[in-house]
């Protein structure tokens, strides 16, 4: 059963981040399989007391140049279409993004930080609003 499913989410969170037109969706499938990856999918009640819908993040240790500058094409894509968005940038590369996308009264956020050794790409999706998450992940 685990075998089906861990399939099956991945392909539903892929499904509701396109529907939301974004670009980083395709990247989850790309570098979830490396052996220096972490990726974690949620859904359901284990949310539901944070406003949210979905949870999909993916940590990449030690990625190499080309995979943080493939990611960051991608999230600078999403980024154009953000009706909000806060960002910091050294040297001319994304170190930092926090994007809030609204499509067809979906609310969806995109995470993104890039450190020396550590790159993290979060997808969020619900009703949640901006300062809400911020409220929640500080405690």
């Amino acid at each position: 059963m685990k075998r089906l499913l861990i399939p099956l989410l991945t392909l539903w969170c892929t499904i509701a981040c396109a529907q939301t037109d974004c670009h980083i969706g395709p990247v989850f499938g790309r570098y979830a399989v490396w052996e220096n990856a972490t990726e974690v999918q949620m859904s359901g009640k284990a949310l539901k007391a944070y406003r949210l819908k979905v949870f999909h993040s993916l940590e990449i240790r030690q990625p190499a140049a080309s995979t943080v500058a493939d990611i960051e094409q991608q999230v600078r894509a999403d980024a154009r279409t953000a009706v909000c968005h806060e960002q910091d940038e050294r040297d001319g590369h994304l170190r930092y993004g926090l994007y809030e996308l609204k499509a067809k009264k979906k609310y969806a956020y995109i995470f993104y930080r890039n450190s020396d050794d550590r790159l993290t790409l979060i997808y969020l999706q619900g009703p949640a609003t901006v300062d809400e998450l911020r409220r929640f992940f500080k405690k």
